[in-house]
């Protein structure tokens, strides 16, 4: 009976997606007790001992109760290598499948993007917010928390390979770095984890563990979203099934999407939001034509 609605629901906000920011976001909205929250996720709970132990994390990225599994075009610079593009599907996200190395990315990138016009997100913009999120082993400093939710570890495991790995990049001329996420990137060292006392910590385990308790956080999983119901030009909530049954959830608040890189902006375009084109070869009637809204997306056939 899918496409025909046999259940609604009804809270303040729904958040799309429980990965690596929707587990975030969800956590960090229901601590307001007077607002309800609804997470849907398309996949399960992050249970499986190959999820929680870090040696499992190759069980757990090969298999497709976890893994979306996109596939990308084929690289014509690579004799047409088509790779795999993980992406979790499981509450944590890709935090509940990954290596559980702690990168937070250049401070170039951060800084060029607030010069594009991206306001408050330059690197000393949103250094406090890393900041915020973690618990560093080694304790705080300017570029490191030490009161977060999420466990931020060094490696447990120091081999005599890896020792001589790092001394021969220094003999090389690269610059030893004890810390590749504190004041320069630049450089070799060992990296640091996101684990806690030698378990996997994901964002469903550092936020979602003890908010799931509060009784105005609905957490529902299985719950694939196939559109966002748009009245007005404004979303006023989203479609999708559950266990078989179409549900349609309706928020007096706001629709949150923190699918991924790929499925918010699939379920966008699904929603009539995209290139009209595109949308119409599809038979997707257009809400809004958005011609780069979901570009990297099409470029990925299962998408």
């Amino acid at each position: 009976m899918e496409g025909i609605v046999q259940d609604i629901r009804t809270t303040d906000f729904i958040v799309v997606g429980g990965g690596s920011s929707g587990a975030v976001v969800a956590s960090r909205l229901s601590e307001e007790k007077r607002f309800e929250v609804a997470l849907l996720e398309a996949g399960g709970w992050d249970s499986s001992p190959f999820i929680r132990i870090p040696a499992g994390s190759i069980k757990a990225i090969m298999n497709p109760e976890y893994n979306w599994f996109y596939q990308a075009e084929p690289d014509a610079s690579r004799n047409d290598r088509a790779d795999m593009w993980p992406a979790g599907k499981v509450l944590g996200g890709g935090s509940s499948i990954n290596g559980m190395m702690y990168v937070r990315g250049n401070r170039g990138d951060y800084d060029q993007w607030a010069q594009l016009g991206c306001k408050g997100w330059s690197y000393d913009d949103v250094l406090p917010f890393f900041n915020k999120a973690e618990t560093n082993e080694n304790g705080g400093s300017r570029f490191r928390g030490d009161k977060g939710p999420l466990r931020v570890s060094n490696a447990r495991l120091s081999t005599t390979l890896a020792d001589a790995f790092i001394a021969s990049g220094v003999r090389a001329g690269i610059p030893h770095n004890p810390d590749t996420n504190g004041a320069e990137q630049e450089g070799i060292g060992p990296c640091q984890a996101t684990q806690n006392k030698g378990w996997r910590h994901s964002t469903a385990r550092a936020y979602l563990a003890k908010a799931k308790r509060r009784s105005n956080l609905k957490v529902e999983t299985h719950f694939m979203v196939s559109r966002v119901l748009i009245e007005k030009g404004r979303a006023i909530g989203v479609e999708g099934v559950q266990n078989g049954r179409t549900v349609r959830y309706l928020a007096n608040k706001e629709v949150i999407l923190c699918g991924g890189a790929l499925s918010s902006p699939k379920i966008l375009m699904l929603s009539g939001i995209g290139p009209a084109k595109h949308l119409g070869e599809h038979g997707i009637p257009v809400v809004v034509d958005s011609r780069e809204w979901g570009k990297i997306c099409r470029n990925i056939p299962e998408c």
